[in-house]
């Protein structure tokens, strides 16, 4: 019965929201037969940043405590946002994942990506990786904490997939940025929509030395020696006009 609280609810200037919407993300894992993966999202950002998320999911399955086996369950919407923390999980959908390291990482299924392999080696010898390619399935398993982040350094996501998870996950104390761990802007341009620097997420905003000192010593060297994406762009990845050019 959680309501936002009357000093949240007041008008904002029209100009200055942004809504965000994927009305099936998860699409190729719906196919494939993975329907807890498909996920409804909507977010809503202010002047550049998210700062109310739903994430509805229409088949969730709720795993037992070793992740074996699975019950379906009824349809769920989590949703919240700034000043309001998030709702709609319950106990029976969290785990008491140990804190990192190592990590347990969300990664989608085809990675395509130089960085990915060696940035996932040097988050620890027994970073266990969870292949799903689903955005929002990604925010919700970090929220459930059944893994502590999401890592997607290629550009394969757009605003419309992040922009729920983001408000909910800095509702909830994480972080969520670019593959070097910049902050992305949510603005009604065309040209800002793609995530064109990746997308890596995070359950606690206090991992993000520990996750982005690897991607980015990794970018940087695989610049150097000009077999990654990043020749001419170190620490910028590509022109993208959606990302804060500052650390």
């Amino acid at each position: 019965d959680a309501v936002w609280p009357p000093e949240l609810r007041v008008a904002l200037p029209a100009d200055d929201v942004v809504v965000f919407i994927d009305p099936l993300d998860g699409t190729n894992e719906y196919a494939n037969g993975a329907r807890e993966c498909v996920t409804c999202l909507y977010g809503v950002a202010y002047r550049g940043r998210p700062i109310a998320g739903v994430i509805g999911q229409p088949f969730p399955e709720i795993l037992s405590d070793d992740d074996t086996t699975a019950a379906t369950a009824a349809p769920r919407i989590v949703w919240g946002g700034s000043g309001v923390g998030v709702h709609g999980i319950n106990e029976a959908q969290q785990t008491s994942l140990p804190k990192p390291p190592p990590f347990r990482a969300a990664i989608n299924r085809n990675l395509r990506d130089p960085r990915q392999e060696p940035v996932m080696e040097r988050l620890g010898p027994a970073t266990e990786e969870v292949k799903i390619s689903a955005t929002g399935y990604h925010f919700l398993k970090i929220l459930e904490r059944r893994v502590h982040v999401q890592i997607m350094l290629r550009r394969a996501s757009k605003k419309w997939d992040s922009c729920a998870g983001e408000a909910l996950l800095t509702a909830a104390g994480g972080f969520v940025g670019d593959s070097v761990g910049r902050r992305y802007v949510y603005s009604a341009r065309p040209d800002c929509i793609q995530n064109l620097c990746g997308l890596v997420s995070m359950g606690s905003a206090e991992w993000y030395d520990d996750v982005f000192s690897v991607t980015r010593q990794v970018a940087e060297e695989q610049a150097e020696e000009g077999v990654g994406p990043l020749k001419e762009y170190w620490p910028y990845d590509v022109e993208d006009p959606s990302v804060e050019q500052q650390f």
